[in-house]
């Protein structure tokens, strides 16, 4: 056999290099999306998540997060994504909630994380119970609790 061109001879007694190859390897389909442009021309810019505010403890800490839940709170999440503030908090069920219509130990729960002063929280209604309650700052929502089964303030309506 002679030599390949381009490649440099190996010395004597050196070993062959070994080819890497992942252990597993994940296809991933994405179809392509285009990223949310701020809305310059109304002055409201779309939906952003921040999770520094987020609760891990607690009775409604993120700890405590099904899988079941995973798929419908990150798609509902993901659809919030290219929507406007107006459109998120209007119409629809995401409401301000004052904290006196809390339940009494969400109201301690606040003032144990020093998030009192806000006066309230905000609901993002995902479907029938499961809400998902933070603080926003305009277009900006720092998501604080998951409350699976509407407990943080039960409604007074049935089915809701």
């Amino acid at each position: 056999m002679g030599k390949k061109k381009g490649r440099k001879p190996r010395a004597k007694g050196a070993q062959k290099a070994k080819r890497r190859k992942p252990a597993s390897v994940i296809e991933l389909a994405r179809e392509k999306r285009p990223i949310p442009a701020m809305h310059l021309d109304d002055g409201h810019a779309t939906l952003v998540w921040r999770f520094s505010m987020i609760d891990l403890e607690g009775p409604w800490g993120w700890a405590k997060f099904g899988n079941g839940h995973a798929g419908p709170l990150t798609s509902k999440c993901a659809g919030w994504e290219g929507m406007r503030e107006d459109e998120v908090f209007g119409k629809g069920g995401n409401k301000l909630i004052q904290a006196d219509n809390m339940c009494p130990e969400a109201v301690d729960r606040l003032t144990e994380l020093e998030l009192d002063d806000h006066g309230g929280l905000w609901e993002l209604r995902l479907a029938g119970e499961p809400r998902v309650w933070g603080l926003r700052r305009g277009h900006i929502f720092y998501p604080v609790w998951w409350d699976p089964e509407h407990t943080v303030c039960p409604s007074k309506k049935k089915h809701t």
